[in-house]
């Protein structure tokens, strides 16, 4: 399988598809969706990937997936989506409104001190992890 790997120029946005063609209609709704989310939780944004794949190729069928990573600018673990659909560019989507719900649950979750605030030092990996896994 082909991999295309493409980082966009808002923020840091990196896009990776396989088998799947990178064409304008999903690099825009990837465009669209990352600027959304940036806008509306900008502490939870300084770096973006997103993977878009074909489990069975190009074949049609409902494998089209979506899996969006968005790394938090304060410390902490990153958040991660994923969707299923037949149409990779409403996976997009449907991965990006999931991300965007977890996200409002974590600040409410924090709001209400549920979660605590991890803040870390720049570089500094959490308990257990070694820098190179």
């Amino acid at each position: 399988m082909d991999l295309d790997v493409e980082t966009l120029g808002t923020g840091h946005t990196e896009i990776q598809t396989r088998g799947l063609p990178l064409g304008g209609p999903l690099r825009q709704a990837v465009a669209v969706r990352a600027g959304e989310y940036r806008r509306a939780f900008p502490g939870f944004a300084a770096g973006i990937s997103v993977r878009i794949f074909a489990i069975a190729g190009a074949a049609p069928g409902l494998d089209r997936g979506c899996l969006v990573c968005a790394t938090r600018t304060v410390g902490g673990d990153p958040l991660v989506a994923s969707e299923i659909s037949g149409d990779p560019a409403r996976a997009v989507h449907g991965a990006f409104g999931k991300l965007e719900a977890q996200t409002r649950a974590l600040l409410a979750r924090r709001r209400e001190g549920l979660v605590p605030t991890i803040r870390r030092a720049a570089g500094e990996q959490p308990k257990g992890l070694s820098a190179g896994a």
